[in-house]
């Protein structure tokens, strides 16, 4: 994860203040912003991977899917979306006050990486965050593989650019 920048896309500062003093811990960066407009921001213009193969717009973006912008889980999801849009190759963890099978579906089908409640361990999130990082590093190295096409597609993204 150390690799990767972190977008922590989230308007409770105590939440916030404890994952970002755990995320930079294990040395990865943090960018703290309150508002899916300057996550949005963010992401087009600042939030590069150090991976090789990185572009704008890639990185970890766990986001509070109720912030005080938005009215509900559904205004959540939608942004998660706007986020996906913005920088495709970015990977969302949706934050949760309470579990529901239901919104992590919208969310997933939204195109968050994955669901994270926040009354779970952060070992927890930090074990998502990894994963995602994973992702993010297997996707640099097919991009830059031998074996991927003139358009971009590779082996392992199924041919797919």
């Amino acid at each position: 994860m150390q690799r990767h920048r972190v977008l922590l896309v989230d308007d409770e500062s105590r939440f916030t203040g404890r994952l970002t003093a755990e995320l930079e811990r294990l040395g990865a960066p943090v960018e703290r912003v309150g508002s899916v407009r300057a996550a949005e921001e963010v992401l087009r213009g600042v939030c590069t991977g150090a991976e090789p193969g990185a572009g704008p717009g890639s990185g970890l973006v766990p986001m509070d899917l109720i912030l005080v912008n938005l009215d509900a889980v559904e205004a959540g999801a939608r942004a998660v979306a706007r986020l996906k849009r913005a920088a495709p190759a970015a990977e969302i963890v949706a934050l949760a006050d309470r579990p529901s099978m239901e919104d992590a579906r919208v969310c997933m089908d939204m195109g968050a990486f994955d669901y994270f409640v926040r009354s779970a361990p952060l070992d927890e999130l930090l074990l998502i965050l990894h994963d995602a990082a994973e992702k993010l590093r297997y996707v640099a190295e097919a991009a830059t593989s031998p074996f991927a096409d003139s358009c971009g597609a590779s082996a392992a993204s199924g041919g797919r650019p």
